[in-house]
């Protein structure tokens, strides 16, 4: 399968990927859970506004500007 594209690591804020303080490896006791969830950055681009809303934890918003016409910050307040 020439055409396929390589497999990508999942993003994950975990820390039992990770080695102990010993040097040994540290054994998964379970498997990824919601609370361990990391997302891609969103690499904001300079052009028209685009903003997606992503919902995170506790019901909250935040608001991801994928492209922004200025260089300025993204408040919440003037969002979309």
């Amino acid at each position: 399968m020439a055409g396929s594209p390589a497999p990508r690591p999942g993003i994950s804020r975990d820390n039992w990927h990770k080695r102990r303080k010993t040097g040994g490896k540290r054994k998964p006791y379970h498997k990824k859970r919601k609370y361990e969830l990391g997302r891609p950055a969103a690499n904001t681009k300079i052009g028209p506004r685009r903003i997606h809303t992503v919902r995170v934890r506790g019901g909250n918003k935040k608001y991801r500007a994928l492209r922004l016409d200025t260089n300025a910050k993204l408040n919440s307040c003037d969002s979309q």
